[in-house]
This record gives structure tokens, C-alpha cells and sequence, in this order.
């Protein structure tokens, strides 16, 4: 499912921002631009039933250790506890406490290289569709593996 395939669903675009390449650490200004241009369009935009968000999961800024997490958190502060909101990450993004809390399900990527963006859109839709309908109220669970991933800030786990 597409939400410009419902009828009676009605997009509302909010806010974009990203970089071509991987950009490293956000300067402090930067993230404060984006974090408040970002909340900005929460506020701006008119009353909704839900809302799904397409993130990195791996944004790093030199002072919020959990960029997409605070986010989420702040758009739960303005938005409330009761409008859905899915996110689709990228799959080796880093998942955290404070993004499963500010949301109510979470997609991933399977590609890597990603190529499908648009089936997890999809499946983002699907999902947020179903939660509206109220036919699904989604359960997230967080479990640690041990794994070998890439990347500077991530956790090592031990068997």
C-alpha cells in the first residue's frame, strides 16, 4: 500500500534534510538548524492521525548523542501519546531506547546496498495504515546480539 493510493489519505509533507554522502558529525549549529527547522514543520502542519518518518538512525552531532531519538521524543511532546508514528531506518542504523519509546513501530531496510527504499516505504505505509484502522497495535522488543558492525560510536558486544 501507498498512501497516495488510499483515498483517504491526505499527505502532508513536513520537512527533508539530508546529505548525498555520509557527512560525519553534525557542527553543533547544523543540528541545531535542523532539529529546530524540523519541529518547526511538526508545529506548522495541520492536525493528523499519524505520522511516518523516514530516518537514518545513525546521526551523530557533537553535543545529542541520539539525534533521531530526541527528535522522535520532542515530536511526541508536541503531537501527544495517541498519534501513531512508524519510522523507517536504515538497517545498520543505531536503534535506541529513546527512538522505540516516542514510537510505535519501526521498519528497516533489508538491502544493503539499499535498494528498497520504496518496498519499506511501503511496508512503513502498510503498517501505519493498519495502526490507524486499528487493526494492529504494534509490540516492539530491543534484543542485543553479538555482532560485528561498522561504524565509530557503535557498542561491542561480547558472547
Amino acid at each position: 500500500m501507498r498512501f497516495d493510493a488510499a483515498p483517504y489519505v491526505e499527505v502532508v509533507p513536513a520537512y527533508s534534510a539530508f546529505f548525498i554522502t555520509s557527512g560525519g558529525t553534525l557542527a553543533q549549529p547544523a543540528w541545531e538548524r535542523i532539529a529546530q527547522e524540523f519541529l518547526d514543520s511538526i508545529r506548522a502542519a495541520p492536525a493528523v492521525d499519524a505520522v511516518y518518518f523516514c530516518m537514518h538512525g545513525a546521526m551523530a552531532s557533537e553535543e545529542e548523542p541520539d539525534p533521531e531519538g530526541w527528535l522522535l521524543a520532542e515530536t511526541r511532546k508536541i503531537l501527544g501519546a495517541t498519534i501513531p508514528i512508524v519510522v523507517s531506518l536504515d538497517l545498520h542504523g543505531i536503534l535506541t531506547d529513546r527512538m522505540i519509546e516516542h514510537s510505535d513501530a519501526i521498519v528497516a531496510y533489508h538491502t544493503y546496498p539499499h535498494v528498497d527504499f520504496f518496498e519499506t516505504g511501503q511496508r512503513a505505509a502498510r503498517l501505519l495504515l493498519r495502526i490507524v484502522a486499528g487493526g494492529v497495535k504494534p509490540v516492539t522488543a530491543k534484543v542485543a546480539i553479538p555482532a560485528l558492525v561498522r561504524g565509530e560510536i557503535s557498542i561491542a558486544v561480547s558472547a
